[in-house]
């Protein structure tokens, strides 16, 4: 059972900012808990935070844009050194990480697959912890950068003065003639 003075507090003691309401401090304790079923789960820590199920996805990632669960989520992952860093170690160690497959033959010996590469658990992780980070461009900013390349495809044209387009225009007709 907790005591009232735990109030607040994450399971391991730490103080959660008390600028945030009861269910999105509840949030951040779910989604930050490791060792939870909601561990890294919008949907799921919504709910365990006490949000109706139907809208459990749209409060996660409306919970994700407040500033201070973001704050509150980036001090969790510094306290426990989770940095960009650390997530580019990780996926650097995935990229090296192998399995071996093991085999056991009808005669009951087993057999020993040559090493394989095992990326994809440690892959996610590191995606998850760039998610966190604010490491992937938003959708807004996606979408900046995309028109910011169509525009360096285009060649502007420079408008032209009216002289010039009365004597496009003369030679237009002239060509219809």
């Amino acid at each position: 059972m907790r005591k009232a003075s735990d109030h607040g507090k994450k399971p391991d003691g730490r103080k959660i900012s008390r600028k945030l309401k009861l269910k999105q401090r509840r949030f951040v304790v779910e989604f930050t808990n490791p060792e939870g079923e909601a561990f890294g789960n919008l949907t799921k820590a919504a709910e365990l935070a006490g949000y109706e199920p139907r809208s459990a996805y749209n409060q996660g990632h409306r919970l994700m844009k407040n500033d201070e669960i973001k704050r509150e989520i980036e001090r969790v992952l510094d306290k426990h050194a989770v940095t960009l860093d650390v997530a580019s170690e990780v996926l650097a160690e995935g990229m090296r990480a192998e399995f071996v497959r093991v085999f056991c033959l009808k005669s009951g010996k087993l057999r020993f697959a040559p090493p394989q590469p095992d990326h994809q658990e440690r892959r996610l992780s590191a995606d998850m912890v760039f998610k966190l980070r604010g490491a992937y461009p938003t959708p807004q900013a996606q979408e900046r950068i995309a028109l910011l390349q169509i525009q360096q495809n285009f060649l502007l044209v420079p408008p032209v003065e009216r002289k010039a387009k009365k004597a496009v225009e003369v030679l237009a007709r002239e060509v219809d003639e």
